[in-house]
C-alpha cells in the first residue's frame, strides 16, 4: 500500500537534508571538487542505508 503524504513528506525532508549537507560541506572543505565529491559519496551512502532499511 502506497501513502503518498509519507512519501511526498520524506522527499521533502531528503531533499533539505541534502542542500543543508552540501552547503556544510562547502564551507569546510573551501574547495568546490572535494565538497562536490564528498557530498556525491554521502548521498550514494545514505541512498544504500534506505535500501537496506526498507529490506523486508
Amino acid at each position: 500500500m502506497v501513502n503518498f503524504p509519507i512519501i511526498t513528506m520524506n522527499f521533502v525532508l531528503a531533499s533539505a537534508f541534502s542542500i543543508s549537507l552540501s552547503l556544510a560541506i562547502g564551507r569546510i572543505f573551501k574547495n568546490p571538487e572535494i565538497a562536490g565529491t564528498t557530498a556525491a559519496l554521502i548521498s550514494m551512502l545514505t541512498l544504500f542505508l534506505s535500501m537496506v532499511a526498507y529490506d523486508e
